[in-house]
């Protein structure tokens, strides 16, 4: 081999070296710092209390607060609401999950293009047993594809992570309300195996619905199934108007069920104008704060006259002076 041929081969991997080094270090440059962490610490899940949501774009703010058991509350204005104890266990169990977390910007001032400032993100606070607030996050914007969030904390960098927690990023009462018209929750029943009597007054006229025939438990199961469209506060329902019917659900334990419907009328071309008061009672099965947090609900339910319609066939199939229905 010749000399020029040594010193041209010498170059050449020279170059190839030093091409290297230039990618790896523009490569660090522009690749962003990633971490693995959780949203919410796991030493912290046991002991969660309160989870306060707030939706900064739309001025919106709800409270959970943890009651015993799966029971939980919900707090949104003057509304006090029995909350979806599910939702909110899967959403403790999505923030404390490992994940990946991006940094994309360690400057404070670009919040706002990210989604992240005080007039768009929704800001999402965990507190424990003794008040102490151990995770608080604000979440913006997602990606270009969709499929990653940015998120922060108030001293931390802004970061991207898997888009996963959409499911939970609503502040508004209805999205973590128990939306059954008989709370489950606070009556501590799941089926309808633990009814063990209605009565239904409506038309000046009643039924009473007891185990032991195919009537009851269709009527126990119809019930049970019966959702809530909208969650109002309690003033919707004018001062002094009479139910137009009257639902009684009693657990066996001493605990009940009231069902208060009022027909306001409402616009025909929203199929509306049924209110629903409740009234829950829970039974002497049920732990003491969950008696004592059933006389601080308030709320209402708007039903669709659909849903009516459901409520009145199944008790004109059964409505007499007093009739009873028994085995």
């Amino acid at each position: 081999m010749t000399q020029r041929k040594c010193i041209v081969l010498l170059a050449a991997g020279c170059l190839i070296c030093i091409a290297g080094l230039l990618v790896q270090f523009f490569t660090q440059i522009t690749e962003p710092d990633s971490v693995v962490s959780a949203l919410l610490n796991t030493k912290y899940v046991p002991d969660i209390r309160q989870i306060v949501i707030s939706d900064f774009a739309g001025q919106k703010s709800v409270t959970l607060e943890y009651v015993s058991g799966d029971c939980w509350t919900g707090t949104d204005g003057e509304i006090v609401f029995p909350a979806d104890a599910a939702m909110i266990q899967n959403f403790i169990t999505a923030a404390a999950g490992m994940r990946t977390l991006r940094i994309v910007s360690q400057a404070q001032d670009t919040r706002t293009m990210f989604g992240l400032d005080g007039n768009s993100a929704v800001q999402i606070q965990f507190y424990t047993t003794d008040a102490v607030c151990c995770s608080d996050l604000y979440f913006g914007n997602s990606n270009y594809s969709g499929k990653r969030l940015y998120v922060m904390t108030p001293d931390s960098p802004v970061y991207e992570t898997e888009n996963d927690l959409f499911p939970w990023l609503d502040a508004s009462a209805k999205h973590w309300a128990e939306m059954t018209l008989i709370s489950g929750s606070f009556l501590g029943i799941t089926d309808a195996s633990q009814i063990q009597r209605i009565v239904a007054v409506t038309g000046g006229h009643s039924a009473i619905y007891m185990p032991g025939t195919e009537v009851f438990s269709e009527t126990s199961e119809l019930f049970l199934s019966l959702r809530g469209g909208a969650l109002l506060p309690p003033g919707v329902v004018p001062a002094g108007m009479e139910p137009v019917a009257t639902i009684t659900v009693d657990t066996g334990d001493g605990g009940t069920a009231g069902l208060y419907f009022y027909d306001t009328g409402g616009d025909a071309d929203r199929n509306s104008g049924i209110y629903v008061v409740t009234e829950t009672k829970p039974g002497a099965a049920v732990p003491a704060p969950v008696q004592d947090a059933s006389g601080n609900l308030r709320y209402v339910f708007e039903i669709s006259r659909w849903t009516w319609d459901r409520i009145t066939r199944q008790l004109a199939e059964q409505t007499g002076d007093t009739t009873a229905v028994t085995g």
